[in-house]
């Protein structure tokens, strides 16, 4: 790996997971992970960049899942339980 990365390889590197249909998470944790080794190196920090912020937010709404809502129960149907 080579430090400072440039915000145009990690973007890159970013949207493969996006292209491979990972979860957000996933996603996430390879950003912060590539932050915080350039914060404790103190480099220049290629996750600053808005390209990159935009690739990450992008990953949000590619890959999320809708939100699945379960039927309410009655009180007819804990009574009969």
């Amino acid at each position: 790996m080579s430090c400072p990365a440039h915000p145009v390889h990690v973007g890159m590197y970013l949207s493969i997971f996006i292209d491979e249909g990972k979860s957000t998470n996933v996603v996430s944790s390879a950003f912060y992970a590539i932050k915080w080794l350039h914060n404790i190196n103190d480099l220049v920090d290629p996750t600053e960049r808005a390209i990159v912020k935009n690739i990450l937010e992008s990953a949000k709404r590619l890959n999320s899942r809708p939100v699945l809502t379960k039927d309410v129960i009655s009180r007819k149907m804990l009574i009969q339980l």
